[in-house]
């Protein structure tokens, strides 16, 4: 049985091909998930639903964001972060690979990291992921590079909306907002059409929101990340609650037997 990866490196356009293509990125569990975030988002303000008396907004619930993060960071089994999967192959390969097909087949592709709360980001902080995560955008950044080099080609642009703005920096846990409806976020994990759009609107070079979003180099990396880092401690002064909140539930929620493994 060919591999998720051999499918779509195969330069075969015969129907059946193609229809194996589409098999894979169409699963059930694909589209499953994507209804259930279809419907989690028509819920916040920026996607406006139908009023119902049935539907009642509910409070951001900090501690289930917290362990689904936790979840999904570190599996079950062995409690272990790591850019190696269960075949010890790095996902740095798997993102250098799909970087090669895109080129070899002149495919006009757009990479972007999405945005995350700024609670979320506290989260990855408290469960001791801050160092991977700048880590994984160095290297981004520098296969981006190093794969466009190979091809002689310029690298694709490389959008960071993963730091701390307008969008990502709103209160979660406001005592003006019994019921918790944030502006820009459907909840702690996924941010809203109005964002999703603002966005687009980047990376399309159609219109720049000021402050969000910032094209990441190897040469403006650093400085990037520091700018972070800086903002991170004025989001703490300015959002206490949260800052304390999640932390707290951080450090809580992390699996005692937890490890980080970076290399790659």
């Amino acid at each position: 049985m060919p591999t998720y990866e051999e499918i779509l490196s195969y330069k075969d356009h015969r129907f059946g091909w193609q229809l194996e293509r589409v098999r894979i990125a169409v699963s059930a569990d694909t589209l499953a998930n994507s209804w259930k975030l279809f419907r989690l988002g028509k819920s916040s303000p920026g996607n406006p639903r139908k009023s119902s008396s049935r539907h009642k907004a509910s409070r951001p619930n900090p501690r289930r964001a917290v362990i689904g993060t936790v979840q999904w960071y570190f599996s079950v089994e062995g409690s272990r972060f790591s850019f190696k999967g269960s075949l010890d192959r790095s996902s740095f390969e798997i993102y250098r690979q799909i970087l090669a097909f895109c080129h070899e087949n002149n495919i006009n592709l757009k990479l972007f990291i999405s945005p995350i709360h700024a609670v979320q980001l506290e989260v990855m902080d408290g469960l001791g992921l801050w160092h991977a995560l700048e880590v994984w955008k160095r290297q981004l950044a520098q296969i981006n590079e190093e794969t466009a080099t190979q091809f002689g080609q310029p690298p694709y642009p490389l959008w960071d909306f993963a730091g701390y703005n307008s969008f990502t920096s709103e209160p979660v846990l406001r005592r003006d907002n019994p019921q918790g409806r944030m502006n820009h976020f459907s909840d702690p994990l996924h941010y809203n059409r109005k964002v999703g759009n603002r966005i687009l609107d980047t990376i399309f070079d159609r219109v720049y929101t000021p402050g969000f979003g910032v094209r990441l180099t190897s040469d403006s990396i650093e400085q990037d990340l520091a700018r972070i880092r800086r903002e991170r401690a004025i989001w703490r002064e300015t959002n206490p609650d949260d800052f304390k909140v999640f932390r707290t539930l951080a450090r809580e929620t992390r699996p005692k037997s937890a490890t980080i493994d970076t290399e790659f």
